[in-house]
């Protein structure tokens, strides 16, 4: 498995967890990609195979982490 595809099923496990409607800090692709580049087409531009920086890659990864230390989750 490619680190693309890797990081794809993380992001969408992740939007799995956090998008729920019983979470109090719902975080849909749309905010996230609004927190880690200010582009809400983010999520969708990586689904559909376009490449990202690794800073943004880094940062990513980093606002996942962050969701899931703030509402007790840790990521596997």
């Amino acid at each position: 498995m490619s680190v693309r595809d890797q990081l794809i099923k993380d992001v969408k496990a992740f939007l799995r967890i956090a998008s729920s409607p019983a979470q109090k800090d719902r975080m849909t692709a749309t905010r996230l990609g609004k927190r880690v580049t200010g582009n809400p087409n983010l999520i969708p531009r990586l689904i559909a195979g376009k490449d990202i920086q690794l800073t943004t890659y880094e940062k990513l990864i980093m606002e996942m982490e962050k969701w899931y230390e703030r509402n007790g989750y840790y990521a596997e």
